[in-house]
């Protein structure tokens, strides 16, 4: 932070613990001095922490495959095979999310691996601010 001969505030590279109350003091020495206080809120856009984009398994084996988000709640995550939603839960598939300190771990978990389940799976995030995703090809032996 740093603030230039003019009275401003510049923040480089703004973080969510640079919320709160700033405040701006003017004072000339003829009078009383000036106050404004400035409430600053920032918010954070979603985001998935990636890694390994291909997946191999095994015909007839389990799969997790475990997607990481960050960012300001509410958090809604979404599954996608080959773009099409997946609903939470099916007779070979199901999805849940645990909340955590810092966002959400949702969790895709596919059981009796088909050659049908090769595909391209996204998981899917946003909330008010922004939107991220993150895609998982699974191969299938």
């Amino acid at each position: 932070m740093k603030v230039l001969d003019n009275g401003t505030l510049v923040i480089n590279d703004v973080k969510e613990t640079d919320s709160g109350t700033y405040l701006c003091q003017a004072d000339n020495g003829v009078g009383e001095k000036l106050e404004k206080a400035v409430r600053l809120s920032v918010h954070v856009i979603p985001s998935i922490e990636k890694y390994s984009e291909i997946v191999t398994v095994q015909r007839g084996y389990t799969k997790s495959v475990r997607c990481i988000v960050t960012g300001e709640r509410p958090l809604v995550v979404r599954w996608l095979k080959n773009n099409h939603a997946l609903e939470p839960w099916s007779n070979r598939h199901e999805t849940y999310s645990k909340e955590t300190t810092v966002g959400t771990n949702s969790t895709l978990v596919i059981r009796n691996i088909q050659t049908q389940d090769a595909a391209l799976y996204t998981c899917s995030v946003e909330n008010s601010f922004g939107n991220d995703s993150w895609n998982i090809k699974m191969l299938v032996n």
